[in-house]
């Protein structure tokens, strides 16, 4: 089954809604890697059928599902991407060990 642009968002933005507000009155930015921890935690529908639907097409899995995500949020106009230099970088090795940085540039996305 093929998950669109608006499938994943519907699912993200509740997420990016609930990022507390700092004090100048913006919205902290996200990692999609941020953003697919909270959903797996919620067991939100869609990462099962995001990770099924990339095995099924013999991609990278959750590479992929990242991927996918950070393109669906890229491409929302009410979402403001930036990029963060991620060399170096581990998000919490501990608790979630398969992620790293995954390159030279992460994208990182908050409402605007």
């Amino acid at each position: 089954m093929y998950i669109n642009d608006d499938q994943i968002l519907g699912a993200c933005l509740p997420i990016l809604r609930k990022a507390r507000k700092e004090r100048s009155g913006n919205r902290p930015y996200l990692t999609a890697q941020q953003i697919w921890i909270t959903l797996e935690r919620e067991q939100h529908w869609i990462c099962r059928q995001l990770l099924e639907y990339h095995q099924r097409r013999a991609d990278n899995g959750q590479d992929d599902v990242l991927q996918r995500i950070a393109e669906a949020l890229a491409r929302a106009p009410y979402v403001e991407t930036r990029y963060l230099d991620a060399r170096y970088l581990i998000f919490d090795p501990i608790e979630e060990p398969e992620f790293g940085a995954g390159g030279r540039d992460c994208r990182i996305f908050r409402l605007t």
